[in-house]
């Protein structure tokens, strides 16, 4: 009984912590993406982090292309967060499909705007993408690999 309580309890914690943290992460993410995220339901504390459902970058005001994930796990590094003195996640995107649609320019997606001094953005995380997703574009241009390496290049390590 104890350590089903205490499971039960940080489990308890998480969800109250994710949910008083979500509106945080949304708003910098959005910003960045270019395009709202709209994280999912907190689904629950595994031993590896904890995870969240069916989440999704709405199409941006410069672009109408999207992306759904159906799950999202995500685990704190504990020894790079050392390394770099600040919090690493390592985030787990599965079930992950993007509907790519162009705009009159051109573009596919378009990024929210770049930081003043015009270098890339540092984010603290980790991205390996474990399974390319499925891809829809308008007109068809995804390459068969495709592995959102947008994204990895937005919020750090690019992943190969």
């Amino acid at each position: 009984m104890g350590l089903a309580g205490a499971w039960w309890g940080a489990d308890h914690l998480a969800s109250g912590l994710y949910e008083l943290w979500r509106p945080r992460i949304e708003r910098p993410v959005s910003r960045a993406m270019g395009h709202p995220l709209v994280l999912g339901p907190y689904e629950g504390l595994r031993p590896w982090g904890f995870e969240v459902g069916p989440s999704r970058f709405l199409p941006g005001p410069k672009d109408g292309s999207s992306v759904l994930v159906q799950r999202l796990i995500v685990r704190l590094m504990p020894l790079e967060s050392l390394r770099q003195g600040v919090p690493v996640l390592a985030l787990r995107l599965e079930g992950a499909s993007a509907q790519m649609r162009r705009n009159a320019r051109g573009q596919y997606w378009v990024l929210g705007p770049q930081e003043p001094t015009g270098s890339p953005r540092d984010w603290p995380c980790r991205s390996p993408w474990l399974s390319p997703p499925a891809c829809a574009s308008s007109p068809p241009v995804c390459p068969r690999a495709w592995r959102l390496g947008w994204i990895s290049t937005c919020i750090g390590a690019a992943s190969s």
